[in-house]
């Protein structure tokens, strides 16, 4: 039975996540586990922290990134603006995927 991603109530489970979002998603967990994290060097511009990704988010993630920051996809990477008041919580999305954010020193 494959519900490695999905939405759930209780103990039921309400929504299953595609296959390719469940894919992305254990291979970000498979990475971490492995201790494969990725390192993020946010770069402060006045309220907005810049981030760049080199590798896509699951979907549920790119959601709430789309949703809240300003999302620029270039050919190989994603630059993330990341709004001063979503920081703390963007932070602690990428950091549940594997990723190392290194302290900003600006």
């Amino acid at each position: 039975m494959r519900h490695f991603v999905g939405t759930q109530c209780g103990l039921e489970l309400t929504q299953e996540a595609t296959l390719t979002c469940d894919l992305l998603r254990l291979q970000f967990g498979l990475d971490m586990l492995a201790g494969d994290s990725q390192r993020l060097r946010p770069r402060r511009d006045g309220e907005v922290v810049w981030i760049r990704l080199s590798r896509p988010l699951p979907k549920e993630e790119r959601k709430l990134f789309v949703a809240v920051c300003e999302v620029i996809q270039e050919d190989r990477y994603i630059d993330v603006g990341i709004p001063g008041y979503a920081e703390a919580t963007c932070y602690d999305v990428l950091k549940n995927l594997g990723f190392a954010i290194e302290e900003n020193r600006d």
